[in-house]
């Protein structure tokens, strides 16, 4: 069994035990394996460091924990059938890593007497999140946003920024979050363009 790791933009990304298979100048990495690994937290970080060091040398579409086909012809195959596609999704995230803030109300499980109040309260944290989201997605090529709700009420971005404005995404993210008193925010990245590669997985 061929477990996948990523579609990259050109050879000489796999070290031993990683493996790679081209068509074109698109390649994919991968190690045969046994079975498709348990999702512990040890696997996790397995993949996500192997991403990252793929990431330093090239463009990387990361493919989904458990990712697997059945042999190289498999593989082959699959490289073939989608190679136009891998190369548009390689060639728009060319130069640009993945940037991502979550956010928390302040006192966000904090029950409002009313059923009006509540809906109100509701409503402004979109209309808060809406405006830092927008903020900033300017400095992104392309961004998405999820409200959400639980631990309590946010929300989660990604913001797909090229890497040599990196600094200058940070720099925006700590002025929006030095004038948002009324949410706990994080920044993390960068990371491989998880949510901006059009690769899924094979299996």
């Amino acid at each position: 069994m061929i477990y996948l790791y990523a579609i990259v933009d050109g050879p000489g990304a796999a070290r031993p035990p990683l493996r790679e298979l081209a068509y074109g100048d698109v390649v994919a990495v991968y190690r045969e394996m046994a079975s498709v690994p348990d999702a512990t937290v040890e696997s996790l970080r397995h993949q996500e460091g192997v991403l990252e060091r793929l990431m330093d040398q090239h463009e990387v579409l990361p493919l989904r924990f458990g990712s697997t086909v059945a042999d190289e012809d498999e593989l082959l195959h699959l490289l073939a059938t989608r190679h136009d596609e891998f190369a548009v999704s390689l060639a728009r995230v060319r130069g640009r890593v993945e940037m991502g803030v979550r956010a928390n109300a302040h006192n966000g499980r904090r029950a409002a007497p009313t059923g009006r109040e509540y809906l109100a309260r509701k409503l402004e944290r979109k209309r808060v999140a809406a405006a830092v989201h927008a903020e900033l997605a300017e400095l992104a090529h392309v961004s998405s946003m999820q409200v959400t709700s639980d631990p309590g009420p946010g929300f989660a971005a990604s913001y797909l920024v090229d890497r040599d404005r990196v600094a200058d995404f940070r720099r925006r993210f700590d002025s929006v979050r030095g004038s948002r008193s009324d949410f706990e925010m994080v920044c993390t990245g960068p990371w491989p363009p998880f949510s901006f590669a059009t690769a899924e997985e094979a299996s």
